[in-house]
């Protein structure tokens, strides 16, 4: 039985995604809730309580407010707490990122240019397609194509990175 009247538009999208939207933190309009049973992803809330679930960038968890450094954020779900010190697990958002197990909490890591963590041998190991600038690069080429007026023959990179950085 329901504690609302069944008619009433937002109870019943609350209900309809079984209340993920209800009692989050409210920010210029939006709702924000952590997603169970995860460190780096969160639900954006709609005004009508439409959950949208969201990710924190690479290296980043959700401290119930915002997405910061990992090792800054205290999380239940973090996998350094039931980890030994010093194990190490991929980033499952880049070739070059990982975590590494410090005191029970994640710590980001990277590998340098050119190499890619290879989660079974706990490493870094060589691959020439794994570069961190890549999106660096990609933009300063959008910017000067952009200034100049004219689309260049051949587009370094997806069509969607150039929009992104295109002012």
């Amino acid at each position: 039985m329901y504690a609302f009247k069944v008619f009433d538009r937002s109870c019943y999208i609350a209900d309809k995604f079984g209340g993920i939207c209800n009692k989050r933190t409210i920010y210029n309009g939006w709702g924000y809730k952590p997603t169970p049973g995860t460190c780096d992803q969160f639900y954006q809330c709609d005004e009508e309580g439409v959950p949208h679930q969201q990710s924190c960038a690479a290296g980043t968890f959700y401290d119930g407010n915002e997405c910061r450094h990992a090792e800054k954020v205290h999380c239940s779900y973090d996998p350094c707490q039931r980890k030994p010190h010093g194990y190490s697990y991929a980033d499952g958002q880049s070739c070059y990122g990982y975590f590494v197990c410090i005191g029970g909490r994640s710590k980001y890591l990277t590998c340098s240019n050119g190499f890619y963590f290879n989660a079974h041998k706990k490493s870094c190991h060589s691959d020439p397609t794994c570069f961190k600038d890549n999106l660096k690069r990609r933009s300063t080429v959008t910017r000067m194509v952009t200034r100049k007026q004219h689309t260049p023959k051949t587009t370094p990179g997806p069509q969607m990175i150039l929009a992104a950085y295109s002012k």
